[in-house]
């Protein structure tokens, strides 16, 4: 194997690694969207500091947007949603090029 192919493949190691950071991130936000949307009482109470841990690390343009109240005592966190999406499509975007450098 040449030089090159060692650094292509080890770029697409790296790529395949972000991927499933991103995917389990992913993954994460929409577990937590759909917490949020059914939390009352003492569940909310329990996830105010996910919550806001998640927004500090959400960019600035995206915090709040889409927040809206539900029947179920909860809020469905559009922000949250987005970025989840986000983190599936860059996931799914990093496995793609991984894999067309082998």
């Amino acid at each position: 194997m040449s030089s090159e192919g060692k650094g292509s493949a080890l770029v697409a190691r790296i790529l395949r690694s972000v991927a499933v950071v991103l995917r389990v991130a992913g993954i994460l936000l929409a577990v937590l969207v759909v917490a949020n949307v059914f939390a009352s009482g003492a569940v909310r109470m329990a996830l105010l500091g996910v919550n806001s841990f998640v927004s500090g690390l959400m960019p600035e343009f995206l915090r709040g947007l889409f927040v809206f109240q539900t029947p179920f005592d909860g809020a469905f966190r559009g922000d949250f949603a987005i970025l989840a999406m986000m983190s599936l499509i860059a996931d799914w975007a990093f496995c793609r090029i991984a894999s067309s450098l082998r």
